[in-house]
């Protein structure tokens, strides 16, 4: 069918495509070099790979990379630090594209560069050739931004193949919602180990749609959904449990053999588990710094450490990792109005909704159950890892957690609200225990805020009119009804 064709028989369709496409263009080519929150570190890994060093044990020292000059000279000469740390800086046109062209590109000094050793050359892989044809034409601008181009255009590729793939169900508008979603563009079009992880989600997610709606499925497609699968692990640590999605696909579409069936799975997780093994075994992971493991299991050993800590974590934090998974940009320093996360969040439920009527639905408890195990070890990981590795002794938080780490899970959470949409539509017994549960949550928020307010004694740190600090005491009700306050 010919372009034109296509656009008169499918008009709303190709209009929120181009839209995709022009909110991604902006996304690639607005936001100046290095911009994106640690994408100079991306970009120097990026760059060690294009000279062909997957590793620091392939170069000279093997406690670090190699890399020209240059490079760093470029992103000094953007402003890189300038900008992202200080709001009120703005970018310098001109001098943005003189830096653009190779800075003293005779100068063949190496930098030794001992930070990037614990990242995976596989994300990196496809910037090498854009940084090189940078190279060729006197231009590191042109490769930074021809890195960006395209990345962003295999993330629109795959956008485009997943929607055709289950264009025949609802499920196709989760492909568009997902691609629209501002952050998920945003990191789509950054130098760094997101994109790969942001194309593969859609793929995989359209996979097994329709493995799960369709009568057969071929072995072939099937041994592609599990090597991505290994590939999204291998791409960014801490994705481990997303590997659980392959329950979602009815065992009988994989083999009428039960046998054949568990051989399968067995192979299938045992390489999943060897190759990241080795890719761990090959790389400094984050988790080779978390050297206090015992330190923190002590810690949370202490009646009701870890409940303040997940409390004070959600109640202090959660609006942050909102507003960072719709679209914190940058370094974390701007942002839509608030009015979008609303809006965003209201649309998110009404397609939620609209998904639930879906056939897939039909055994809801098993998608329930397992979609939440995914999720629950999966942000296990991610905030306990975060823990670790920030663990000071008394951290009454997590900190260093932002919200696109989350994107991966979108499709999932969707999949998860739909299902128990569902179970609330269908079931009188879900609908109860539903319900039941949310009132004992208000309950037990209600009296917690009160017993906390009125009868917990608690010592609370603040400053008085001159600046001078003081300390409130809420004393226990029966204790005069006095309260000290500071002068």
């Amino acid at each position: 069918m010919k372009i034109r064709e296509r656009i008169k028989k499918y008009p709303f369709e190709t209009v929120v495509f181009v839209l995709i496409f022009l909110f991604g263009l902006i996304w690639t080519f607005l936001v100046p070099p290095f911009q994106k929150a640690d994408e100079s570190t991306h970009y120097f890994r990026a760059a060690s790979v294009s000279r062909g060093e997957l590793t620091c044990s392939m170069g000279d020292v093997e406690e670090a990379l190699e890399i020209r000059e240059r490079h760093f000279q470029f992103a000094e000469a953007v402003g890189t630090s300038r900008v992202a740390f200080n709001y009120e800086e703005k970018i310098a046109i001109k001098n943005m594209l003189r830096a653009g062209s190779n800075v003293e590109d005779d100068n063949p000094n190496i930098v030794l560069w001992d930070y990037g050793c614990n990242l995976s050359f596989i994300p990196y892989l496809i910037f090498a050739v854009p940084i090189l044809i940078g190279g060729l034409f006197d231009s590191l601008l042109l490769g930074f931004y021809l890195s960006r181009f395209v990345v962003f255009m295999l993330f629109f590729i795959a956008v485009i193949w997943s929607f055709k793939k289950i264009y025949n169900s609802k499920f196709k508008w989760v492909i568009v919602f997902y691609a629209l979603t501002p952050m998920v563009l945003h990191q789509a079009s950054a130098i760094g180990y997101d994109y790969l992880t942001l194309t593969l989600i859609p793929v995989i997610f359209a996979l097994g749609i329709d493995f799960m709606q369709k009568e057969r499925v071929s072995k072939k497609q099937i041994i592609i959904y599990c090597l991505l699968l290994i590939l999204l692990s291998l791409a960014k640590p801490g994705y481990y449990f997303l590997s659980l999605l392959y329950f979602l696909i009815p065992s009988k579409k994989i083999s009428e053999s039960k046998n054949k069936y568990l051989l399968f799975t067995l192979i299938f997780f045992a390489t999943y588990i060897i190759t990241n093994i080795l890719m761990q075994n090959l790389f400094f992971s984050s988790l080779s710094e978390l050297n206090n493991t015992d330190l923190v299991i002590e810690k949370i050993k202490e009646p009701g450490v870890l409940y303040d800590l997940i409390n004070n974590t959600i109640k202090l934090r959660l609006d942050f990792y909102v507003e960072s998974f719709i679209g914190r940009f940058g370094w974390l320093d701007y942002s839509f109005s608030p009015l979008f996360k609303y809006l965003y969040i209201s649309l998110f439920n009404c397609l939620a909704y609209y998904i639930s009527s879906e056939k897939i639905f039909k055994k809801y408890w098993k998608m329930i159950a397992l979609l939440s195990i995914m999720l629950f070890f999966s942000l296990g990981i991610i905030f306990g890892g975060f823990y670790l590795v920030n663990f000071r002794g008394d951290n009454s938080q997590v900190v260093g957690v932002q919200g696109r780490y989350f994107l991966v899970f979108l499709p999932s959470i969707f999949l998860l609200l739909a299902s128990i949409i569902r179970g609330f539509k269908e079931s009188k017994i879900f609908r109860i225990i539903t319900v039941g549960g949310i009132f004992l949550y208000i309950l037990y928020q209600m009296l917690f805020s009160i017993y906390s307010r009125y009868y917990e004694k608690v010592e609370v740190t603040s400053l008085n009119s001159t600046g001078s600090t003081g300390t409130i005491w809420i004393m226990e009700k029966h204790q005069n009804n006095i309260i000290q306050e500071f002068v």
